[in-house]
């Protein structure tokens, strides 16, 4: 089975990450696509200090070196930040890594979107051919979840649904599909560079998967959690 696997967002801790991927070709023919910015910055988990550093091309193609990979300066395509920055700069990296895998021409069978700090594992020994053929029109991912606005633990839940006193939100750790149902919720991401245009990923995510009828199924044979940076290491 032919898989693209779609790595997006800034640089982050990739390389410790891909150190700890499961050998993911072993299951799959994969080819990678990279969307990242040329500078990454981010706060340490363990003390009140960032991690700063330039990304060069060598950081990618060092773990992927077949990968087709854009590194993006961050400033001119977003010269004035919008509202909730990081979502559409991620949301960005979803849509331009949707069009490197499209413009490669190539068909693949299965699409996993991946954070660069997101450690790729395996959640269970199964066929992965067959799993995938079972499944064609599945959309891969959490499930979504239901938050509470302004929540009283004197309510009963049935309440909240009564006066519509909640929101529906949903991870964007990874996703995975066939390049069909990955089309269907990436190719109506709207404009993400329109600064007017307030997005959150999470609820955008969790209504557009309601409004598509398209529900994250959470029993994948892959599964993935993100690592923090720490400073101190021991």
């Amino acid at each position: 089975m032919k898989a693209a696997i779609l790595v997006y967002g800034m640089y982050r801790e990739f390389d410790y990450c891909i150190k700890r991927w499961v050998d993911i070709e072993k299951y799959l023919d994969c080819d990678y696509y990279f969307s990242t910015w040329t500078k990454s910055e981010q706060k340490y988990s363990d003390i009140d200090l960032f991690k700063k550093f330039d990304v060069t091309p060598n950081m990618i193609t060092d773990y992927l070196p077949n990968c087709v990979y854009n590194i993006i300066d961050n400033d001119y395509i977003f010269p004035i930040k919008p509202p909730y920055p990081n979502s559409n700069m991620l949301m960005f990296h979803w849509k331009n890594l949707y069009k490197l895998m499209i413009d490669s021409g190539n068909h693949y069978d299965i699409v996993i979107l991946i954070r660069t700090d997101g450690v790729l594992s395996l959640n269970e020994e199964v066929n992965i051919d067959d799993w995938i053929n079972e499944h064609p029109n599945d959309l891969f991912g959490d499930p979504i979840n239901m938050i509470l606005t302004n929540p009283d633990n004197t309510k009963p839940i049935s309440e909240y649904f009564e006066l519509d006193l909640y929101k529906i939100t949903s991870n964007d750790i990874m996703f995975a599909g066939s390049m069909d149902i990955m089309s269907k919720w990436i190719n109506i991401i709207p404009d993400t560079t329109n600064i007017n245009k307030i997005l959150h990923s999470h609820f955008w995510l969790a209504t557009t998967f309601e409004n598509l009828k398209l529900y994250p199924n959470p029993h994948f044979p892959f599964t993935c959690h993100f690592i923090r940076p720490k400073f101190y290491l021991f």
